[in-house]
């Protein structure tokens, strides 16, 4: 999300990107997410640019979870992770290089137009969640401190990708992204087993993993009763100290922000949601 100032400070709004000539030898070993036609509609014409708008294209792959995933397996692929994992998204860019995004646009296959029209709306449905749970991750994590807000976001929206990649394959087990090793040593938790079981997270003392499970109970109840359960809400984190009123005041704004989020994820250009998130109260 580079429409805020701290980006700013690690690259310009506009940038060269570097060319890749193996962008195709690097796509052979990955596994590609469907992306949406409407991200690859938007970030095209951005790479054909002589310099590439780092924020704009930011905020089209931060709705986008399987293209989220797809750039950041270009850019830490490429650095075999010897230096540490890259997810900041426009050093993510940067990094990629111009060719293999392209490369990676023409590669992946479109989730409006999955060869099993039967789960194209399963599809568009964890991609919801996934931006929607991003966005309670963000300003969870502003809220209550002690954790990146950015990284917060991308864990909320990529804790989605073992389902993605299931319904991809057909919902074959066999069927895996290699990268998801990579992707749980980034976030500091296993994707495979917030997927599998949202109520159960081993180590509780890493905040990234207890931000993310909080915005996906508030995700959830929201969707089932329009409003969180305060008896649902996970306790017993030893950086969180609130009182049941605080609880409660924290699920009634995840359930509007919860709200806005679902609402406005096809209505607002991409770079407009992401300023809008950054307010306060973004859905007032």
């Amino acid at each position: 999300m580079s429409c805020v100032a701290p980006f700013r400070c690690l690259a310009a709004s506009t940038a060269a990107v570097s060319e890749e000539t193996s962008a195709e030898s690097l796509l052979k070993r990955k596994f590609l997410l469907p992306v949406l036609g409407r991200s690859a509609t938007l970030l095209q014409p951005l790479l054909q640019e002589l310099a590439l708008d780092l924020e704009l294209a930011d905020c089209v792959i931060a709705l986008d979870p399987g293209l989220a995933f797809g750039v950041l397996q270009l850019a830490n692929v490429r650095g075999n992770c010897r230096t540490g994992v890259a997810w900041q998204l426009p050093l993510a860019l940067v990094a990629s290089g111009r060719s293999a995004l392209q490369e990676l646009l023409d590669s992946a296959p479109r989730l409006e137009s999955a060869a099993d029209p039967t789960v194209v709306p399963q599809l568009c449905e964890l991609v919801r969640n996934a931006v929607v749970r991003g966005c309670l991750g963000h300003w969870l994590a502003r809220e209550l401190g002690r954790c990146n807000p950015k990284k917060a976001f991308l864990a909320g929206l990529l804790a989605e990708v073992p389902q993605m990649a299931m319904l991809a394959c057909g919902g074959s087990g066999r069927c895996r992204p290699k990268t998801l090793v990579l992707l749980a040593r980034l976030l500091c938790f296993d994707l495979e087993q917030l997927a599998r079981d949202q109520d159960v997270i081993h180590d509780l003392n890493k905040p990234l993993a207890a931000i993310t499970q909080t915005a996906e109970l508030l995700r959830q109840n929201h969707a089932v009763d329009g409003a969180a359960a305060i008896a649902d809400l996970p306790n017993g984190h030893p950086w969180l100290n609130l009182d049941p009123n605080q609880w409660r005041q924290l699920a009634d704004h995840g359930s509007n922000l919860a709200r806005w989020a679902g609402d406005n994820l096809y209505r607002l250009a991409p770079w407009d949601f992401m300023s809008r998130l950054e307010r306060h109260k973004p859905w007032a």
